[in-house]
C-alpha cells in the first residue's frame, strides 16, 4: 500500500488534483471535507459550521484518516488523503504513523496565489461544493498554518499550472 496526501490551505487545488489522480489509480479517496459531513452532520444542520475547524473536531477527522488507513491497509493498493495538515503536528502525526507501521508515501503540499484562492471560494459557495472553509476559515488557516520543513520531504505543487503537467509530475513521482 502506498498513501497519496495532498495537503494545503483551502481553495488551493487539493481536491482537484487528488480526484484526478484517484480516478487514473486503483485507490480509495478520503477527504477531511467528507469525514467532517458524515461524523458531524448535526453542525451543518445547526448551522455550527465555524466550530466545525476548532482543534477538537478537527483533531477527531484527522484521528479517524488515521483510523481508515489502518484498517484497510491489507485491502488497499493506494489511499488518497485529501486534507489541510496545516500544523507541523498533524504533518508529524501522519508521518509517524506511516513510519511506524512501514507504509510507503508521497505527499504533496498543493499551493496558488491567494487572489486564485479567493476567486475559488467565491465559485465554491455557489456551486454547493463538499468543502465548507469559506475567506473567514482560509484567513484564519492561513496566519496559523507552519510552513513545510525540508526535512518533511514535501513535494509543493503549484496549482495554477496546468494541470495536465501537475498530473503528470505527481504520477511519475509515485510509480
Amino acid at each position: 500500500m502506498k498513501v497519496l496526501t495532498f495537503m494545503g490551505l483551502p481553495a488551493v487545488g487539493k481536491s482537484s488534483l487528488a480526484s484526478i489522480v484517484h480516478n487514473r489509480l486503483d485507490s480509495v479517496y478520503l477527504s477531511t471535507d467528507w469525514i467532517r459531513h458524515k461524523l458531524f452532520q448535526h453542525y451543518y444542520d445547526q448551522n455550527r459550521v465555524p466550530e466545525l475547524y476548532s482543534d477538537e473536531l478537527r483533531d477527531v477527522v484527522y484521528n479517524a484518516i488515521l483510523t481508515f488507513i489502518e484498517l484497510a491497509r491489507d485491502n488497499v493498493k493506494y489511499f488518497i488523503i485529501d486534507a489541510t495538515f496545516d500544523t507541523l503536528n498533524r504533518r508529524s502525526q501522519l508521518l509517524s504513523f506511516l513510519e511506524d507501521n512501514d507504509i510507503a508515501a508521497n505527499h504533496f503540499w498543493v499551493t496558488c496565489s491567494e487572489d486564485t484562492v479567493i476567486k475559488r471560494i467565491a465559485k465554491r459557495t455557489r456551486d454547493g461544493s463538499l468543502s465548507d472553509a469559506r475567506i473567514a476559515e482560509y484567513l484564519k488557516l492561513k496566519e496559523t498554518h507552519d510552513p513545510i520543513i525540508d526535512s518533511e520531504n514535501i513535494i509543493v505543487i503549484d496549482s495554477e499550472l496546468p494541470k495536465h503537467e501537475n498530473i503528470a509530475k505527481i504520477i511519475s513521482l509515485i510509480h
